[in-house]
């Protein structure tokens, strides 16, 4: 065979090849995309709209390509159950709390320091400073996780049936129930309290049949939750944020293409921020809600709770590094300004 023909039938070949890929990119291109979302929360939670909001949204701006099945109310387990589904793969996003989200990276407890974040707007600030970001980038490095934002609640609180709380006194050798999370529990047992982990889905029952007296939750979750049937003293602890945590499998999201990546943080970022404004705006209406069912609620005497919390401290600087709490604590006090 000729040198001619040869290099005749390696261009036939190179065109075959492109051909190929360039219907495989289309197919590619055109196939259906299905993301599905599970989370905890039921109606009247602050957050369980805006799933149903980013899976419409999503949809219209993909032109259908992109299709969005939400679970909400635990159908598809319990956070724990859904972060371990988002690592697998068998679903694509959840927003469990921040407290279940650092069993995968104990470094994101550091957002559960007690009283340390004051309100709403502080703790977003922070979650979009620089130091943010960098804990967002380690988490994803060590779990695989993407962070696409976050959802925002009430500030926590704590409820029970029997008695207004206070001061730690009031709470001292009392089953208090927290979600799963190490820093929490230091946080109640410096408090002179026995925390019980028990996840959110399970609380109206652990709390009407005694398992635990009292609970650590927000407003948010008492109210639509309808738990003041079974605890009707809240009292405003505040001592950390209640808020849930956007994750993607980073994989699946780092596939896909640019356009529908780019089409997925907006929305999320929109869903997210319609959230954290209805939760400020619909906070005092979940007071008066509570309240009109016999709930009673109140403010603690705060600075007693704060004056008990050094070991809590203590404990977490040299579990997490000195330098990388004093560092966060620093940039936290700044954002408070």
């Amino acid at each position: 065979m000729s040198k001619v023909s040869k290099n005749v039938i390696l261009v036939k070949m190179l065109i075959v090849i492109i051909l190929f890929l360039s219907i495989t990119s289309l197919i590619t291109a055109e196939e259906v995309i299905t993301i599905k979302w599970g989370h905890i929360n039921a109606p009247g939670d602050s957050t369980y709209a805006a799933p149903n909001y980013f899976a419409e949204k999503v949809e219209e701006l993909s032109g259908g390509k992109i299709k969005v099945e939400v679970f909400p109310a635990g159908q598809l387990g319990a956070e724990r159950d859904l972060v371990e589904s988002v690592k697998l793969g068998t679903i694509q996003i959840s927003s469990p709390a921040l407290g279940v989200i650092s069993l995968s990276d104990p470094r994101m407890t550091v957002l559960h320091l007690p009283f340390l974040l004051k309100n709403e707007n502080h703790f977003i600030k922070v979650l979009n400073s620089d130091i943010g970001k960098k804990l967002e980038s380690a988490f994803q490095e060590k779990t695989g996780l993407k962070i696409l934002d976050y959802f925002v609640e009430s500030p926590h609180g704590l409820f029970n049936d029997d008695l207004p709380v206070w001061t730690p006194e009031d709470v001292k050798g009392r089953k208090v129930r927290i979600m799963e999370s190490e820093l929490i529990r230091d946080t109640w047992e410096a408090l002179g309290a026995i925390p019980v982990p028990i996840p959110g889905t399970e609380l109206y029952t652990a709390l009407s049949t005694g398992v635990v007296e009292m609970a650590d939750s927000g407003i948010d979750w008492f109210y639509s939750q309808k738990l003041y049937e079974v605890a009707q003293y809240f009292s405003m602890v505040d001592h950390m944020m209640m808020s849930s945590v956007l994750i993607i499998n980073a994989e699946f999201f780092e596939n896909l293409p640019l356009e529908y990546q780019e089409i997925i943080q907006e929305v999320i970022s929109e869903a997210a921020e319609i959230q954290r404004i209805e939760n400020m705006e619909t906070k005092q209406r979940k007071i008066d809600a509570v309240m009109a069912e016999g709930a009673k609620v109140h403010f603690v005497n705060k600075e007693a709770f704060k004056e008990k919390m050094a070991p809590v401290y203590d404990k977490w600087k040299k579990e997490l590094g000195v330098d990388f709490v004093e560092d966060f604590i620093k940039s936290v006090e700044e954002f408070e300004q």
